[in-house]
């Protein structure tokens, strides 16, 4: 019985140990997902802090350091607000176009699926006309934000704008305490570590959203100019919102995709359709695969099905928003796992790089 003591005891604090870890973060899955409409904005706001700091502190030479972050937190608000304004304004008018476009769609392939399956009932075929619709109209849904509709969105939007608009004032401004606080209250072993991971953070994130921006703006124009060329119209609302889906990895590619191939099968007829739905594989597949390793670089990492999966599940969660933060919040914790579980050689290595 003695012999045996000793392991089982080890192996039941460690037991106890994992359930209290997986406990512990069911318990913040839980908070989070209940909170959402609160601490998704906060993070946003966190992970574009290190965008906005060079600029901050090019700023802080001449004026004060709180002015500085008000003026930097404008220039992003009206970067924000004229994006958002160019695809809402785009999309408003053209939206009967759009609409008509993706209704005409679903009756071509209600009419093929007719033609090709074989004689389908006038309730069958009002079916599957109906399904097709209420797709579409989920799909807008899920990006819009969530499942709630109506006072309750409107509210959400407005508190998470304000936490958003707060978190990013006071994290342009007092970055480099907060960074500093952070290191001073952790142990002496952790110290060095912790303030690598910092400085990682910054790199890692600032890449990521430069690199997300410029494949959004390939996506868009190369996209643009192709269905100028094969005479799909509705171009410019199509373009804007293939730039703003772009920062969802994949899952708005999958978006965009869906929207140029359906309004140009719906207008231009299913031969312009297949043109488009091979175009878009190219250009998408373009900017996933070969772009972003070039403009992101070792930053970050992660397979394509990973990227995938992990932007799915951010829009099951928080909507687009959560789309939007799920991959710098995987690769900072896969940065994480990476300098706090290195050995002392493999921390010389990190520091070196």
């Amino acid at each position: 019985m003695n012999r045996w003591h000793g392991p089982l005891v080890r192996a039941s604090d460690w037991a106890w140990r994992i359930l209290v870890v997986v406990a512990l973060a069911a318990v913040l899955v839980w908070v989070g997902i209940s909170l959402a409409a609160i601490v998704v904005p906060a993070l946003l706001a966190v992970a574009v802090i290190p965008v906005g700091r060079p600029l901050v502190e090019k700023l802080q030479s001449r004026i004060p350091g709180a002015l500085a972050a008000a003026l930097v937190l404008l220039l992003a608000l009206a970067i924000l607000g004229l994006t958002g304004w160019l695809m809402i304004a785009s999309i408003a008018a053209n939206w009967q176009a759009l609409w008509d476009g993706m209704a005409e769609a679903v009756v071509v392939v209600a009419d093929w699926m007719d033609t090709t399956i074989g004689a389908l009932t006038d309730a069958q075929l009002a079916e599957i006309r109906e399904n097709m619709t209420d797709l579409i109209g989920t799909v807008s849904s899920v990006l819009v934000g969530g499942a709630t509709r109506g006072v309750v969105v409107i509210g959400s939007l407005l508190v998470g704008f304000f936490f958003f608009i707060v978190t990013l004032y006071f994290g342009l401004r007092d970055w480099p305490q907060f960074t500093d606080w952070v290191v001073r209250n952790t142990s002496d072993e952790t110290k060095p570590r912790a303030r690598l991971f910092l400085d990682r953070y910054d790199v890692v994130l600032r890449n990521y959203w430069k690199g997300q921006a410029l494949i959004g703006v390939f996506d868009a124009v190369a996209l643009g100019l192709a269905l100028w060329l094969i005479g799909v119209p509705l171009i410019a609302p199509i373009a804007v919102l293939t730039f703003v889906v772009s920062f969802i990895p994949y899952v708005g590619a999958v978006v965009a995709t869906v929207l140029a191939v359906t309004v140009a099968l719906g207008t231009e007829g299913g031969g312009a359709a297949l043109l488009v739905l091979v175009v878009c594989l190219l250009i998408f597949n373009t900017g996933e695969n070969l772009m972003r390793p070039w403009l992101v670089g070792e930053t970050i990492e992660m397979p394509t099905f990973v990227v995938f999966i992990v932007s799915t599940v951010g829009v099951l969660v928080a909507g687009a928003l959560g789309a939007v933060l799920a991959i710098p919040v995987v690769a900072l914790l896969l940065e994480a796992q990476r300098i706090f579980m290195a050995d002392a050689h493999e921390q010389v290595a990190l520091e070196e790089a």
